[in-house]
């Protein structure tokens, strides 16, 4: 496992090599101060990797998602090629706008050697139709990327969790791709991604096999009721339009000590039997090198 991650990460690395920052432009005296608030700007939202370099403007879709949150979060998520291998997430942090043509993003972590955490990286951005545009200093000169916009949900005010369910509340918000096991009991990734937002809303996205788009199946909100129970309520649906509207309740259980994997059963109106489906969370390149495990 841990050979397949860092071969990976050096594919990541070759991807994005021509926009490799170092060490990125960090944030002015100037720029203290300057912002406009996320729900006003067009970034928040969920966006998938189409060029890179000194071509930009090619349309073949790469196997990176980036999720701006409207919390001020960030992270960004590279697809194995393997679907024995999980997904990962490449560098993550917390960004703010400062105008309409530049944002500016303070790393956490991240696994390319150019960046470091704690960065504060000031980028470009033109947004044009459904793709944005970063243009930033690089070691080459200029970096270059352009991001497909998958989709840009509402904001929504989160409702309030009982104090019994905050632990599962806190286990729940981030980053989740579903997953089976094989009758051989080797665990299968599927290329599908539900994010839980800290304010209530939820998307699923699904990256097609066909051109490795990134498209959104599902989104709605929903509430965490107790220790073990959650509910959706879906607002939109692609694969499933007889869902929109009903409200949905998810029994979770976590089926190891770090939460990384969680089994959700629930029943649907008029459809026989109870749905079972298996998750795991996307973590950080460190934690997938350490089984998961948490420092």
């Amino acid at each position: 496992m841990k050979r397949t991650i860092i071969a990976c990460a050096a594919l990541a690395a070759g991807i994005l090599a021509a926009s490799a920052q170092e060490g990125g432009a960090k944030v002015r005296p100037e720029d203290e101060g300057r912002g406009i608030p996320l729900a006003e700007s067009q970034i928040p939202g969920i966006y998938q990797l189409t060029g890179s370099g000194s071509d930009v403007s090619r349309g073949e879709a790469m196997p990176f998602l980036k999720i701006y949150n409207p919390d001020g979060s960030f992270y960004t998520i590279l697809a194995m090629p393997l679907r024995t291998q999980p997904a990962i997430i490449t560098t993550s942090g917390t960004y703010r706008v400062l105008s309409e043509r530049q944002l500016v993003e303070s790393l956490g972590e991240s696994v390319y050697g150019s960046h470091h955490a704690g960065d504060d990286n000031r980028i470009d951005y033109v947004v044009k139709d459904d793709v944005i545009y970063f243009v930033f200093p690089s070691g080459s000169g200029v970096g270059r990327e352009a991001w497909h916009t998958v989709c840009r949900p509402a904001a929504a005010r989160a409702k309030r969790t009982p104090a019994r369910a905050k632990a599962l509340a806190e286990s729940l918000e981030g980053v989740w791709q579903l997953c089976y096991n094989t009758d051989e009991g080797k665990r299968i990734y599927a290329p599908i991604y539900k994010i839980y937002r800290t304010d209530g809303m939820f998307v699923t996205v699904n990256i097609t096999s066909q051109d490795g788009a990134a498209r959104v199946s599902a989104q709605g909100r929903y509430a965490v009721k107790g220790p073990q129970e959650y509910s959706e309520c879906v607002t939109e649906s692609v694969t499933d339009p007889d869902l929109v509207g009903v409200e949905t309740s998810f029994e979770c259980v976590f089926t190891d000590g770090g939460r990384i994997y969680m089994r959700v059963s629930f029943t649907l109106p008029e459809r026989e039997g109870t749905f079972t489906e298996e998750w795991a969370r996307v973590i950080p390149a460190a934690r997938a090198r350490n089984g998961g495990a948490t420092n």
